[in-house]
């Protein structure tokens, strides 16, 4: 097997069979410290021989190295999670790190089967997917072993495709982000590894005998964002604390200064942002409804 850093902190994996590639990111967002370190795990268990190619390739690399290094999400307002569109990609570099990033990365999606990229929510949360659903997709996040995904098919996160999983759906291929819990717990490191080689025995790439997962999952739909404007915001309890809470049609979930904010349907609170993250004309949380088991 073959194995080269092809750019800075970029692994390459080749076992020199024909066969799928796969990509695995963390580390897009610098203080989501699991995805980090089970590329650092992965990379380990490569290298070593304790995981061994007998097809295909895989790639492994981390993602805002300044924000990295930093422990912070990102630096300066510039979400490296943003910033995978066609129209940045054709323009000229604008000069900043996660610009010259972006260039990097961008190839390295385009050219994979799929891609993995592991992030971690600001809000207490359990595991879950964010991916376009699909036979060929849920054959791969199934064996992630989260019991929700969480679909984004009209763009609303971001209000374009921007992120890393819609590139590479752009590109035709398949892109996957799981969010693997709570930014600040680290604890899943060797479980999210071990979930991160089941699907590279899914796509064939390595053996494996584990039995297959037959937990049930459910599908949700981002509907609607909720944005910050000039006025003081506060949540109301319990909608900030954890995604995936529960609201009914007319909850009240927030405060504009004097102003409520109601779920106009039933569904969930997800991807909750903590103030320091909060921008002025930027979404602090999204709706979702539950579409499908």
């Amino acid at each position: 097997m073959r194995y080269q850093e092809i750019a800075p902190s970029v692994w390459k994996f080749d076992s020199g069979v024909p066969g799928p590639g796969l990509l695995v990111l963390g580390g897009i967002h610098g203080n989501e410290r699991t995805g980090i370190d089970v590329v650092g795990c992965l990379r380990d268990s490569l290298s070593s021989g304790e995981t061994t190619l007998r097809a295909g390739t895989v790639t492994l690399a981390l993602g805002n190295l300044p924000a990295i290094s930093a422990n912070t999400r990102f630096i300066e307002g510039r979400d490296l999670n943003r910033m995978f569109q066609p129209a940045r990609l054709e323009s000229p570099p604008d000069g900043t790190p996660e610009d010259a990033r972006v260039r990097v990365l961008a190839p390295l999606i385009a050219a994979s089967d799929v891609t993995l990229d592991l992030h971690a929510t600001n809000r207490p949360s359990e595991p879950f997917v964010a991916s376009l659903g699909g036979p060929s997709r849920e054959r791969l996040f199934r064996w992630l072993r989260a019991d929700k995904v969480l679909a984004d098919p009209n763009f609303v996160l971001a209000g374009e495709p921007a992120t890393t999983d819609e590139y590479a759906e752009l590109c035709g291929r398949i892109g996957i982000c799981y969010e693997t819990g709570y930014a600040g717990d680290t604890s899943r490191v060797g479980a999210v590894s071990d979930a991160a080689v089941d699907l590279i025995a899914e796509l064939g790439l390595v053996e494996s005998n584990r039995p297959e997962p037959t937990n049930a999952q459910e599908l949700f739909e981002i509907r609607s964002s909720l944005a910050l404007d000039e006025r003081p915001f506060k949540f109301v309890d319990p909608f900030g604390q954890v995604s995936f809470v529960p609201v009914r049609a007319g909850d009240v979930v927030a405060w504009r200064g004097d102003e409520p904010v109601s779920a106009q349907e039933d569904g969930v609170l997800v991807f909750q942002k903590i103030p320091e993250h909060w921008q002025i004309g930027k979404p602090v949380a999204w709706f979702a409804r539950r579409i499908a088991s």
